[in-house]
């Protein structure tokens, strides 16, 4: 399936996009499946994005709210995503800032609590460590999962 002339390539990426909010990096890996050059995947990525295809600002909004929203991920684990994806830093960063806080920690108090209600530990201490370490793998600060679980926020 290799070597698909340009205007298939552009059709096919074409409908990739308007299914749902696509990166480039997701765009080139799906060419890439079609065809070698780099140049002519470059050139179909940039009139994507001239024509409103791919819009990297649209992109990152929609992946930090489906991933806030829906996976109960933190601001870490969302922006170590981003970033695998070669997305610019100046825009995740301002994006992940324009988080709604009270949101943030209410999806984080809900995790702390289901998490606390499955295990069955009864040592404090290691409850509190258990819970912590899970919290953290889902990208949460350490600050604010502190302050939950001291009671503070």
């Amino acid at each position: 399936m290799r070597d698909k002339n340009y205007s298939e390539l552009l059709q096919k990426a074409r409908n990739y996009c308007s299914r749902s909010e696509k990166c480039p990096e997701d765009v080139r890996m799906l060419l890439s499946k079609y065809n070698d050059s780099n140049d002519e995947i470059a050139k179909i990525i940039a009139e994507l994005q001239k024509d409103g295809f791919i819009d990297i600002e649209r992109y990152v909004r929609a992946y930090v709210n489906d991933k806030i929203r829906f996976d109960k991920w933190g601001r870490i684990k969302i922006s170590f995503a981003l970033r695998q994806k070669n997305l610019p830093d100046d825009v995740v960063s301002r994006i992940l800032n324009e988080i709604d806080k009270d949101e943030y920690l209410n999806n984080l108090r809900i995790l702390i609590k289901n998490k606390t209600e499955q295990i069955k530990e009864t040592d404090p201490y290691k409850l509190k460590h258990s819970v912590t370490r899970f919290c953290v793998s889902r990208g949460f600060e350490y600050d604010y999962i502190s302050k939950i679980l001291e009671n503070r926020e």
